[in-house]
């Protein structure tokens, strides 16, 4: 395999990459405790959604000012403080949206600010990291989370109370049992199975495709030599 190859498919499944391949909730299992307990309807996952995006991508951007000003156990504790203050200002942007949310998710609402994907990566920015590329991969990785959690939030909600966003739905079988947090490490296993299906089968497919683009040169290459022979 070459590995001139392998970065060309990198690149044209960016998107797909970031969202699943790059996942940090399926390739590292950071944040299960939030997905597996928590998403048990879609309006817990957009409010964990919301509450990851406010708190990651400010807390990123801060670990990259802290990284180079202060030492690494000085901007670990100014990144869990700064945390702390972005999941006090998502609370109360969640609270005003969600009704009811903190019944809902309680204890899970305050124990965001020390997710684990924020507090490892911030953790773990480079002295040399740029503004940009944190902010992007931030991004990246808050949509990862939301996808993630919104997918099992769905099927969780859907099978296990026949609604979606708190609204009834004819269902034709109904679980229950779907709604206990046993269920979701089992939907989280299925998913992960899948992301890897996925990346094999596009790697797959790039090399294919990649073989024909040289067979073809080739065989035009050989088309030409032969001509000039002639």
């Amino acid at each position: 395999m070459k590995f001139s190859t392998v970065k060309k498919y990198r690149r044209r499944h960016k998107l797909l990459g970031a969202l699943l391949i790059r996942n940090p909730v399926l390739v590292l299992g950071l944040d299960l405790p939030f997905v597996i307990a928590a998403a048990t309807s879609l309006k817990n996952a957009a409010a964990m959604a919301i509450q990851i995006f406010i708190i990651h991508t400010g807390t990123m951007l801060v670990g990259r000012v802290t990284c180079t000003k202060l030492h690494r156990w000085q901007a670990i504790v100014a990144n869990v403080a700064a945390a702390t203050f972005m999941m006090m200002v998502a609370q109360v942007l969640v609270v005003a949206l969600f009704r009811g949310i903190s019944n809902s998710l309680g204890m899970y609402l305050y124990l965001m600010a020390v997710n684990a994907m924020t507090v490892f990566q911030s953790s773990a920015l480079p002295k040399n990291a740029k503004i940009w590329p944190v902010f992007t991969g931030a991004l990246s990785n808050a949509l990862g989370f939301a996808l993630v959690v919104g997918v099992v939030a769905l099927i969780r909600e859907y099978f296990a109370f026949g609604s979606l966003w708190g609204i009834s739905l004819p269902v034709l079988i109904k679980l229950p049992a779907l709604a206990i947090p046993f269920a979701g490490f089992m939907l989280m296993g299925f998913l992960l199975a899948f992301t890897r299906f996925l990346n094999k089968r596009l790697l797959a497919l790039s090399l294919l495709e990649t073989a024909r683009k040289e067979a073809r040169y080739t065989r035009i290459h050989v088309d030409s030599v032969e001509t000039i022979d002639l």
